[in-house]
C-alpha cells in the first residue's frame, strides 16, 4: 500500500532518557524522516534528556520541542536555557493556556497525526489535545507501563487509573499493540479501539561472519533495574567459569544498582562492567550470547532481546511477556528460556544453559542461525510502513 509523503507527524514521549521505549521512538521517527515524512518530537521533560544517546539514534534535521509553549527547536539547547523556561512560562501562560499553545503548534505546522508513546504521554494528550474539527489523528503505542501501573493500583470502580484510562482511550483514534499482555489489558478494561499489532523495529545491522572463539562471549544490556536480572546473569557466568566453562560476561549499563554489583563482582576475571553505551548495537556483533533474566512485572517486548536477535546472538532470557514468542516462536529456538525465580536460582539455571552451549557447539550455532532467520520481524522499514498504513486508514 502506498502512503502519502510529506505528512507532518508529531511524536510525543514523557522524556528522552535512555530506555527501550525511547529507542523505539527515536528509530521510528528517523525512519519516518527517511521515508519522506515531516517529523517533530515533543519531549515533555527536556531536562531529563540524554543528549548523546538521542543524537546517536535520531536523524539530523528532526526538531525537538517541549511544553509549555513549543516556540522553538530545543534539540541543541543547553541545560542553562532549559532551566530558564520556568521564568518564561509564567508570563506566557497568563496570555494563553498550554492546550492553546499545543493546538497553535499543530495548526501552524499542519500536523496531520500525533503518535503518542507511553502512558504519561497519552495522559498529557488526553488533557491537552482539543477535540473537534482540525484535530489530528491520535495514535498510541501500548507499552509495558500500562501493565506496570495496573499491577500497582487498587482495583476498584473509582480507581483514578481506571478513570484516566477511560479518558485516554476516548480520545484515541487508534492503538498499536505488540503483545498478548496488551490485548489482555484492553479486555480487562472493556476497551475495543481500532488497533494493529506491530513489533518494534530497528535498523538491521550487517551480520558479521561468525568468528571462532575458545570462550562463550556473553553480554547483557538493559536499564539499571534490579528486576532485569543483572545479578542472576553475573552469578550464572561466575559459577560456569569457576566450574571450568570458558565464558565471559560484559555488562552494558549504568546506575546505582550496577555500581553496587561492580563493588561485589568487579574483580572477577570473567566479568567486565562497560558502563553506559549510547549505541550498543555497534558492539553486539562481538558476542555469542545475550542475556535478559528479567522478572520485571511490566516486561512486554524488551528492546534488548530484539537487538540480540538482530545481531545474530543466541538469547538466554526468562519466559515472561512476549519473550517466549521472540526467542522460541512456533517451535523454533533462538535461545534458552528460563522460568522467573530468585536471582540465585536463575543464576544456577544460567550456569546450566552455558554448560549446555559449551558442551554442544552445534546447539549454540543452531540457536544463532535461528536468530538470524527470525530477525526480519524487526526490520524498521517494515515497522514504519505498517505505522503509516495504519495511520492512513484512520485518517
Amino acid at each position: 500500500m502506498n502512503v502519502r509523503k510529506g505528512q507532518h507527524i508529531l511524536m510525543v514521549i514523557p522524556g528522552l532518557e535512555m530506555g527501550g521505549a525511547q529507542s523505539n521512538l527515536l528509530r521510528l521517527a528517523s525512519e519516518f524522516h527517511r521515508k519522506g515524512q515531516r517529523v517533530t518530537l515533543l519531549d515533555l521533560k527536556p531536562t531529563n534528556r540524554d543528549r548523546e544517546y538521542v543524537e546517536s539514534l535520531l536523524e539530523p534535521g528532526i526538531p525537538i520541542v517541549s511544553p509549555p509553549f513549543f516556540l522553538r527547536n530545543i534539540r541543541d539547547a543547553g541545560p542553562g536555557w532549559l532551566e530558564t523556561r520556568g521564568k518564561l512560562q509564567r508570563g506566557a501562560l497568563k496570555l494563553k493556556s498550554e492546550p492553546s499553545w499545543l493546538m497553535r503548534l499543530i495548526r501552524r505546522e499542519n500536523v496531520r497525526a500525533v503518535h503518542s508513546h507511553m502512558y504519561l504521554a497519552d495522559l498529557y494528550l488526553s488533557r491537552h489535545l482539543e477535540l473537534g474539527d482540525g484535530k489530528p489523528v491520535l495514535l498510541s503505542k501500548q507499552c509495558g507501563c500500562y501493565n506496570l501501573i495496573e499491577s500497582q493500583e487498587e482495583h476498584s470502580e473509582d480507581s483514578p487509573f481506571k478513570s484516566q484510562v477511560a479518558t485516554i482511550f476516548s480520545s484515541l483514534d487508534g492503538v498499536v499493540t505488540m503483545t498478548e499482555q496488551h490485548e489482555q489489558f484492553l479486555s480487562r478494561f472493556s476497551l475495543d479501539p481500532n488497533r494493529r499489532k506491530i513489533y518494534n523495529g530497528i535498523p538491521l545491522p550487517e551480520l558479521r561472519p561468525p568468528t571462532p572463539s575458545d570462550s562463550l562471549r556473553c553480554v547483557m544490556c538493559a536499564r539499571d533495574e534490579p528486576t532485569k536480572g543483572w545479578e542472576a546473569a553475573i552469578l550464572g557466568v561466575i559459577q560456569a567459569h569457576d566450574q571450568g566453562v570458558s565464558t565471559t560476561l560484559d555488562l552494558m549499563g549504568q546506575g546505582e544498582h550496577l555500581d553496587a554489583l561492580e563493588q561485589r563482582f568487579g574483580d572477577h576475571p570473567a566479568i567486565t562492567f562497560l558502563g553506559a553505551q549510547s549505541n550498543p548495537m555497534t558492539l553486539l556483533g562481538n558476542y555469542d550470547v545475550g542475556m535478559l533474566p528479567s522478572t520485571f512485572k511490566a516486561e512486554s517486548l524488551p528492546n534488548t532481546v530484539v537487538e540480540y536477535q538482530a545481531s545474530g546472538l543466541a538469547t538466554i532470557a526468562t519466559a515472561i511477556g512476549e519473550i517466549p514468542n521472540l526467542v522460541c516462536p512456533d517451535g523454533r529456538h533462538a535461545g534458552i528460556l528460563l522460568q522467573p525465580d530468585s536471582q540465585s536460582a536463575m543464576g544456577e539455571n544460567i550456569r546450566k544453559a552455558l554448560a549446555q552451549y559449551a558442551e554442544d557447539e552445534a546447539l549454540l550455532k543452531d540457536h544463532q542461525h535461528a536468530a538470524r532467520e527470525l530477525r526480519g520481524r524487526f526490520n524498521i522499514r517494515e515497522t514504519a510502513q505498517s505505522y503509516l498504513e495504519f495511520q492512513d486508514e484512520l485518517t
